[in-house]
């Protein structure tokens, strides 16, 4: 749903990225975990991704909020930084939080 919310108004294209962001929450859930975890420490994750969480989040909102993206509209170009940040926001999400 809110990839419908930033534009991509199609049923086929909101699935695939739906998809998408299924596989990269488990690559970076894995990566995050056979790699980093023990030499960054659990503490220092949880603080920094949670900042780099809610900048993610703070654009995607700024973005609905002054663009207001309607279904029939062509995605624009800080349509598709906010599907990155939505990316963005689940691998943060998994380096601290998952």
């Amino acid at each position: 749903m809110i990839f419908k919310d930033l534009g991509l108004n199609s049923t086929r294209s909101s699935l695939f990225v739906t998809g998408l962001y299924g596989i990269a929450k488990f690559i970076t859930t894995a990566v995050f975990l056979i790699s980093v975890v023990e030499t960054l420490g659990r503490r220092r994750s949880l603080i920094w991704t949670a900042f780099a969480q809610g900048f993610m989040m703070f654009y995607v909102a700024a973005f609905i909020a002054l663009k207001d993206p309607h279904p029939r509209e062509h995605v624009s170009a800080p349509g598709i930084i906010a599907v990155i940040a939505i990316f963005m926001f689940v691998s943060f999400y998994s380096f601290g939080w998952g």
